[in-house]
């Protein structure tokens, strides 16, 4: 994803779209950077979300999350920061779902909407 391009919910769905599709183990720097414009948008836009873009984040958020901490568990030069963007990716989910609980969304109406994202 360039830098230079104004970071949307959009364009991280569609970013997270393409790494679900990959057979290969994603580069620490594209992962990295992803994660940077993820929660750049998070801390800047959050207030802003509609439920609907709170379920692409929590999703987002998700998977980056589970993708590190799997990372994180390997020896590898960047076990430390895997597990630093596991951690605060986990907070980022935590802190959506909390609010979609205060919008009505329930956990199983949240997993459902969640599994059809990236088909």
């Amino acid at each position: 994803m360039e830098t230079n391009q104004q970071v949307t919910i959009e364009s991280l769905k569609q970013q997270m779209g393409e790494y679900t599709k990959m057979t290969e183990q994603l580069p620490f720097a594209e992962f990295s950077d992803f994660y940077r414009q993820l929660i750049g948008f998070l801390q800047s836009d959050y207030h802003l979300l509609s439920v609907d873009d709170l379920v692409i984040a929590v999703a987002i958020c998700r998977i980056v999350g589970t993708n590190a901490r799997v990372r994180g568990i390997h020896s590898d030069p960047n076990k430390k920061k895997f597990i630093k963007i596991a951690e605060k990716s986990e907070f980022w989910r935590d802190a959506i779902t909390a609010r979609l609980k205060t919008e009505g969304v329930s956990e199983e109406d949240l997993a459902k909407r969640e599994e059809t994202l990236f088909e």
